[in-house]
């Protein structure tokens, strides 16, 4: 039981760290091109919407 939950926490701790530096990555390119990817980014929210509604 102990060893599952250190597994999952050291998986966590892991995604977390990841989904930072990657944040951080992006963050030049995201400046640059703010609007094509806000647009990029909603029309992807539209479509996983009107996904889930079907």
């Amino acid at each position: 039981m102990f060893a599952h939950c250190g597994v999952i926490l050291a998986l966590s701790a892991a995604s977390w760290f990841l989904w930072g530096a990657a944040g951080g990555a992006m963050r030049r390119f995201i400046a640059e091109h703010f609007r094509p990817f806000n647009i990029v980014m909603g029309l992807a929210l539209v479509w996983c919407a009107v996904r889930v509604a079907l």
